[in-house]
């Protein structure tokens, strides 16, 4: 980085960036199980728009994909359709609500984040496409086909992935 007086200054906060988003697909890694190869040569079979989001969805395994209707989301005051592609997939964590370890935890945690999107923020609905929980679920935020509020001026052409707890000083956990 540049500073005021024209001289490199420390890249330490570079640096953190950086771990972070390695943090962050670390912690992705674990909490999706692997594919496996047969499924994986099926993927690489589709051109980049030719598959689908549940269809990508659809090669792994081990895990749920709770709706909003399952964890009781608010109707949404608006929405823009998402009309793709989607080039970026843009991480988060949550910082609050904390990790949630199970399925309910993960649901209120949800809510809470919907809340506060929506009534402290004034944004049409919770922020995220998708979030991960501790409980090695997928929650279902905005989805695929409506445009996210995650990451200005990329919201139209990425899919905004969080990962529900605050791993700034603690790693997420291997399952």
């Amino acid at each position: 980085m540049i500073n005021a007086a024209g001289t490199v200054g420390s890249i330490t906060a570079a640096l953190k960036l950086i771990l972070l988003a390695n943090l962050l697909l670390f912690c992705i890694l674990n909490v999706f199980t692997y594919i496996e190869m047969s499924e994986a040569a099926a993927i690489s079979n589709h051109k980049d728009t030719e598959a689908t989001g549940d269809q990508i969805l659809g090669y792994t395994r081990n895990w749920r994909l709770i709706t909003r209707a399952e964890w009781r989301a608010r109707p949404p005051t608006s929405s823009t359709n998402f009309t793709g592609p989607a080039p970026y997939v843009i991480l988060h964590h949550s910082h609050q609500p904390g990790v949630c370890r199970t399925e309910d935890a993960c649901k209120a945690a949800m809510r809470s984040m919907q809340n506060y999107h929506m009534d402290t923020h004034g944004w049409p609905d919770i922020g995220y496409s998708f979030a991960v929980g501790g409980d090695g679920n997928v929650y279902e935020g905005r989805g695929y086909e409506v445009v996210g509020a995650h990451a200005p001026n990329y919201n139209s052409r990425s899919i905004g992935l969080l990962l529900i707890g605050n791993f700034m000083g603690k790693l997420c956990a291997e399952q």
